[in-house]
C-alpha cells in the first residue's frame, strides 16, 4: 500500500487522537504518525524477521551496558544531572548539537542518556563512552517478557474501543517506556534533565521527569514544524533554540501559548562562528543538497537546467551513505568531498544552497548564501517557503531565471520576494546557554 502525503497521515493522525487522554498512546505520537503516513509499511518478511533478531540481539548488548551504567552511577554521581543525546554516528558516537552542550556540563555530574540511531554502531562506539544508559535497550529487555501479554491486551483494548489494535499497542509501549524511564531517574536521584528535542523520545522523557519532580531543558536540533508531533505532547520547562522565527513557531504550534520558557541561543554548533567568520564572496557556483523523502526524478530537471547554464558549476552534497546517480556525472555536476555542510559552503564559496526542505537551507543564512528551494509536492518544507525563511522555484525554468540573476548581479527575483528578517541566524552563544544551566542547577565545566 502507497504511502500517504504529510498532510494526508496529519489529517488522519489528528482525527484519531481527537479526546485522546492515554498518556501511553499520546507520548509514541511520533512513531503513531509515522506508522499512519507509511501504512505500516518495512521491509519483506524474510529480511523483516532477520533485522527484528539483529536489532534484538543489539538491544540487549545495549541494555547489559546500561544496567552495569546505572550502577556505577547510584555509587558515583551526587546531585545528578542528566544528559539526553542521540547516539548517531559511529565513528564519533554524539551528535554534534549534543556535542556543543556537553562541552559546558561537567562530565562527573553528568548522566549521559541515549537513544541510538544505529543500534550495531552504538556497540561499536561503546568504548568511547563513560556510563552510557540505553532506556529504549531496557525497554525492549522488558519487552521479552511482555510482548506476548501486550498483543494480547490491545486486541482486547481495540475490540472494546473501536479503535485500530496498532494504536494500543503503541499505547501499551508508551506506558511501559515512560515507566522504565520514571524508575531509572529515581535509581540514579536525577535532579534535573537536559535533552534534545529528538520527538521520537522527548514526550516519554518529559512526562517521566515531571511525574519525578525533575526539571527539563530542551534544546533545538534542526528545524521543526506541524509534522513534529512529538513536540506536541509534553512541554519543557525550558527551551532553547535558534532564532526568532523558531520562538514564535512553537508558540503558534502549541495554540499561541507554550508552557516552559523559551531561551534563544543561536545555531547550536561550537564550531559555527568559526565557519562563519571563514567566509568569503562567493562565486559563480551552487550547492545542491541531497534530500531524503524526494526521488531523484523530481530533483533531476532542475538540474539539468543548471547544467546548461554558462559559467556556473553545480557541486551535489550528497547525504551520508547515499551513493550517487550516474546521471549526475553526466550532468557535468561534481561531487562534493567536504566533511560537513560549513566547509562546503566556504570552501565552493557557493552563491546558493539549493534543496527542499532541508535544515541545512537555513544555515546557509550565516554564509550569505542565498537559500532556494525547489517545489516537490512533498509538503514537509512548506513552511520555510510560506513563512519566507527561503526563495522558492515552482519549477526549473524559475530556478535558472533566479541564478542568472545572481550571476549578473541583479537578482529580480530576491527584489520580488523579500524573506523575513526572522530568517537569520545568528552562531551559538555558550555563554548564554551556560547562564541558562547554571541557574537550573546543572554543573559546569
Amino acid at each position: 500500500m502507497a504511502s500517504l502525503s504529510y498532510d494526508e497521515a496529519l489529517e488522519r493522525f489528528q482525527s484519531l487522537m481527537v479526546g485522546c487522554t492515554n498518556h501511553g498512546i499520546r507520548v509514541r505520537s511520533h512513531q503513531i504518525f509515522h506508522l499512519i503516513r507509511t501504512n505500516g509499511s518495512g521491509a519483506t518478511a524474510s529480511w523483516g524477521w532477520l533485522k527484528s533478531v539483529s536489532a534484538f540481539l543489539a538491544h540487549m548488548v545495549l541494555a547489559l551496558v546500561s544496567m552495569v551504567s546505572l550502577i556505577r552511577l547510584r555509587l558515583s554521581c551526587h546531585d545528578c544531572s542528566g544528559h539526553f543525546q542521540v547516539d548517531l554516528l559511529a565513528t564519533t558516537g554524539i551528535d554534534y548539537r549534543s556535542a556543543a552542550i556537553d562541552n559546558l556540563l561537567a562530565p562527573s555530574r553528568t548522566a549521559v542518556f541515549f537513544h541510538s540511531g544505529n543500534l550495531w554502531g552504538s556497540v561499536k562506539s561503546l568504548r568511547r563512552k563513560d556510563a552510557p544508559v540505553y532506556i529504549e535497550s531496557l525497554v525492549a529487555l522488558v519487552l521479552v517478557f511482555l510482548r506476548p501479554l501486550h498483543r494480547f491486551q490491545a486486541s482486547s483494548l481495540a475490540r472494546k474501543s473501536g479503535l485500530p489494535e496498532f494504536l494500543h499497542r503503541e499505547g501499551l509501549q508508551g506506558a511501559l517506556s515512560v515507566a522504565v524511564a520514571e524508575q531509572v531517574f529515581r535509581y540514579v536521584r536525577l535532579r534535573r534533565l537536559l535533552m534534545i528535542d529528538d520527538p521520537r523520545n522527548v514526550a516519554v522523557l518529559c512526562l517521566a521527569a515531571r511525574r519525578q519532580g525533575i526539571r527539563t531543558v530542551g534544546y533545538m536540533h534542526g528545524k521543526f514544524n506541524r509534522f513534529h508531533v512529538g513536540l506536541l505532547v509534553e512541554p519543557f520547562d525550558y527551551y532553547l533554540v535558534w532564532n526568532g522565527y523558531f520562538a514564535g513557531k512553537i508558540q503558534e504550534l502549541w495554540g499561541g501559548q507554550y508552557p516552559g520558557q523559551i531561551g534563544i541561543v543561536g545555531l547550536i554548533r561550537a564550531d559555527a562562528a568559526g565557519w562563519a567568520a571563514k567566509r568569503l564572496p562567493p562565486r559563480p557556483c551552487v550547492l545542491w543538497l541531497d534530500e531524503d523523502l524526494i526521488s531523484f526524478s523530481q530533483v533531476a530537471p532542475y538540474l539539468k537546467a543548471m547544467a546548461v547554464a554558462q559559467d556556473l558549476s553545480v557541486i551535489v552534497r550528497l547525504k551520508p551513505g547515499r551513493r550517487p546517480e550516474a546521471a549526475l556525472m553526466e550532468m557535468g555536476c561534481q561531487l562534493d568531498t567536504a566533511t560537513s555542510f560549513y566547509e562546503s559552503v566556504v570552501t565552493h564559496r557557493a552563491m546558493a544552497v539549493v534543496g527542499s526542505h532541508s535544515t541545512a537551507l537555513l544555515e546557509a543564512h550565516l554564509f550569505g548564501a542565498v537559500p532556494v528551494s525547489i517545489r516537490t509536492g512533498l509538503g514537509y518544507g512548506e513552511e520555510l517557503v510560506a513563512d519566507r525563511l527561503v526563495h522558492a522555484c515552482a519549477s526549473p525554468d524559475e530556478l535558472l531565471g533566479l541564478l542568472n540573476g545572481l550571476l549578473d548581479g541583479h537578482p529580480e527575483h530576491k527584489e520580488q520576494v523579500q524573506l523575513s528578517p526572522l530568517a537569520q541566524l545568528a552562531p551559538f552563544n555558550p555563554g548564554f546557554v551556560s547562564s541558562i544551566l547554571a541557574q537550573e542547577g546543572f554543573s559546569l565545566v
